[in-house]
């Protein structure tokens, strides 16, 4: 499969596609020319529903980024994850969010073999455009 990321020239274009809600207050933060969209970790969220500031070793945590999407147009979206999250614990590899889909949060799962705090990650995703 051949794909490339759109070099699009303004950021607005790129989180039009991506259907990118970001709640008020939260700026988003672009990649060089526009390749990607980096969005801050929310909270880490267990099975039950509680949201966590902080994880603890041995526990298997949802990682939820402080936006929703909703792809609009012929474009996929790649979400790749923190890396800094693969030293702390472990976690699949990116994933694709195909347009057509209800607007969603586009988080994952790590299990945690160390601690880490929410405000210890600068990210939680990188949103990428697929051509």
């Amino acid at each position: 499969m051949d794909s490339a990321f759109l070099n699009l020239i303004r950021g607005n274009r790129v989180t039009a596609y991506m259907g990118l809600k970001l709640p008020e207050g939260v700026a988003p933060k672009y990649g060089p020319s526009y390749q990607y969209i980096e969005i801050p970790v929310l909270c880490f969220r267990k099975d039950d529903g509680t949201e966590l500031d902080k994880a603890n070793p041995n526990q298997h945590l949802e990682v939820i980024p402080n936006c929703t999407i909703k792809v609009r147009g012929n474009q996929a979206v790649m979400v790749h994850y923190n890396p800094a999250l693969q030293a702390v614990g472990n976690h699949s590899g990116s994933h694709i969010v195909w347009p057509g889909g209800e607007e969603h949060s586009p988080s994952f799962y790590v299990s945690f073999r160390k601690g880490i705090s929410v405000a210890d990650l600068e990210w939680a995703v990188r949103l990428s455009l697929l051509a």
